[in-house]
């Protein structure tokens, strides 16, 4: 639309010519050959150019379908182009996704809709909702959305922002964050035996939220466990050594 009321404007007043079928041809190809330059993204003033000059332009601006941020720059001086060659790239950052990566037990607790709490590089925290949750997983992952306006450039494409989202609330067993060990066999917590003795036990975790975890299989309601188990362990010992000394020293007791 706005190319063709260009077009119409730089035809001008031509109601005394209207009943000459020559002009009238003449002016209808005109108006033809015009929008066919501004198909091919070459501005009204570079046509008025050319038929005020009536020469051909060496150098044509030629202009992008939208403002944006140049990523990539293809084009060179005196290379040679079709119209597939892609000359350059840009992106519009004034719109941007926040990609999320949840896991398998996360995705089953989140929905699209739930509130979201994003915090910017410089402390900044953005209040949204999530716009979609994949419901395919790759590599036993799952991936969620936020889209936001960013006008303000407070996000830059690329970066990485901390995301909290605010599922729906559920009843589950929960540790504090500081008394689960995460080792390469799994996670564990040091489980007290009374009269000063304690065990290792491997649990199952679930879902993290601020400074306690869902402990979703190995404990049961109201064991008790060391808040810090890590100064229980010798550093040069592997676990199942310390687990197997800790059971003899019970046994022996």
């Amino acid at each position: 639309m706005v190319r063709r009321d260009q077009t119409l404007k730089t035809i001008g007043d031509i109601s005394p010519l209207v009943e000459n079928p020559y002009v009238m041809d003449l002016l209808q190809e005109l108006s033809r050959e015009r929008t066919k330059f501004l198909h091919k993204d070459i501005g009204i003033e570079s046509v008025q150019q050319m038929e005020d000059s009536k020469q051909a332009i060496e150098v044509v601006k030629i202009l992008a379908g939208q403002a944006g941020v140049v990523t990539q720059i293809n084009a060179r001086e005196g290379n040679f182009v079709t119209p597939s060659t892609t000359l350059f790239t840009l992106a519009n950052v004034s719109k941007v996704w926040v990609d999320i990566t949840l896991y398998p037990d996360q995705a089953g607790r989140v929905q699209n809709g739930d509130a979201v709490t994003i915090k910017t590089p410089d402390g900044q925290e953005i209040k949204t909702k999530l716009d979609f949750v994949n419901p395919l997983a790759e590599n036993n992952k799952i991936n969620a959305r936020v889209t936001l306006n960013n006008t303000n450039l407070r996000l830059r494409p690329g970066s990485f922002v901390d995301v909290t989202i605010h599922a729906q609330p559920h009843e589950a067993l929960v540790l504090p964050r500081s008394s689960v060990i995460h080792t390469g066999q799994g996670d564990l917590v040091i489980l007290s035996r009374g009269e000063g003795h304690f065990l290792p036990v491997n649990i199952e975790t679930g879902i993290e939220s601020g400074d306690w975890i869902e402990v979703v299989d190995g404990l049961l309601e109201g064991a008790e466990v060391a808040v810090n188990g890590q100064f229980l362990l010798d550093a040069a010992s592997s676990l199942q050594d310390a687990a197997q000394r800790m059971q003899e020293s019970h046994k022996h007791q």
